[in-house]
């Protein structure tokens, strides 16, 4: 039960930083169900998922121009008190670009996730965590 307790605690002090912390005197990623007509919908850190798993788009504001050309969104899922590897999403992208969506990132099970957006030297311009939980069969 402690340990339940602890997960739960870390979990919310996670999902609280990142809500507060996110302006643009830093480079951000945050998660929407979808991005269409040029707005995000749904945009939050906790998504309902089915049992298959679900996809969502992560969102990404930079304080300046990105300045790369290729991009990776790293899923990481946490398990037994570590993040694991869960996948990678490789982009193409301008380098003057500020501001861009990632659809179709998935989630193959509920969990807690870290989520990074790196630059293709593998270093990290941005992360943010990430919450699927499991409703019933249903996804949305």
């Amino acid at each position: 039960m402690k340990k339940k307790y602890g997960l739960f605690l870390f979990i919310l002090f996670s999902l609280a930083a990142n809500v507060s912390g996110q302006d643009l005197t830093n480079d951000m990623i945050y998660f929407c169900r979808e991005y269409k007509d040029g707005k995000e919908v749904g945009v939050t850190n906790t998504f309902g998922t089915g049992p298959g798993g679900d996809s969502i788009t992560v969102m990404a504001r930079t304080k300046g121009p990105i300045k790369e050309k290729k991009v990776s969104v790293v899923v990481d899922k946490y398990e037994s008190g570590e993040y694991v590897h869960a996948g990678t999403h490789k982009f193409d992208i301008e380098s003057g670009w500020d501001y861009i969506f990632f659809a179709g990132i998935n989630f193959w099970s509920d969990g807690y996730f870290r989520v990074s957006l790196l630059r293709e030297d593998g270093s990290v311009i941005a992360y943010n965590f990430v919450n699927m939980v499991l409703v019933n069969g249903n996804s949305k």
